[in-house]
Order: C-alpha cells, then structure tokens, then sequence
C-alpha cells in the first residue's frame, strides 16, 4: 500500500515541506489537547504555531515548538497560512458517495466534515 500524503513546499527559515498526515494531527493533540476535526477555520497564534511545528516534525524531530514560532513572522504569515490550508486541502480524504436508499425510505442525511 502506497503514502499519498502530499507535500506542501514552504519557504520557512530554509525550503521545508509540510506532511499533513496522523503523526501530525496526534502531535497537534498532545501539545494543544484540542481535536484536529474541530478546529475553526481561523487559528489562534497559538494553534498555529503548533501546527506548523506538527506538520514540520517529520522532517527533524527535533524541533521545538519555540523554534518554530520563530520562524513565523509578519511578513511570511499570510505564505504560512495559505500552505497550512493547502496541505489540508491536498490531504483531506474523498467524501465517500451516500449509498442510495431503499425503496420508499428517505435518503440519508449528508455527512458533514
């Protein structure tokens, strides 16, 4: 079985490539405690710093939290923000097809994400 995990280049203190995947959404968990599919669409500093450092951690386990904010500053913010929201996009799973109901039932309600 393959990794389809895309990676999403980014400019940061040198060229890196964000890896949306579980490690990432668990190591989000652990530091913030808040669930990966219930976050809001606009981050707090907080937030996103942690999940900038989440998605970097496979690149260098090393890495610090701290050493990641430093990375973030006022002039790449926005180059951040829209990587972090197209390594989403690229690594969200399809929406599976609602399988058609029985004759004479209403159909399912639609998942929502």
């Amino acid at each position: 079985m393959g990794n389809n995990v895309k990676l999403i280049q980014i400019e940061l203190d040198k060229p890196r490539a964000l890896r949306y995947d579980f490690n990432a959404y668990a190591a989000f968990e652990g530091v913030t405690g808040k669930n990966m599919f219930d976050l809001p669409p606009r981050l707090t500093a907080t937030d996103l710093r942690a999940l900038l450092w989440a998605l970097l951690l496979h690149e260098d386990k090393t890495l610090t939290i701290e050493q990641v904010g430093a990375m973030l500053t006022p002039d790449n913010l926005a180059a951040v923000q829209g990587a972090l929201s197209a390594a989403r996009a690229a690594n969200e799973p399809p929406v599976a097809a609602a399988a058609p109901a029985a004759e004479g039932e209403p159909p399912p309600p639609a998942a929502s994400l």
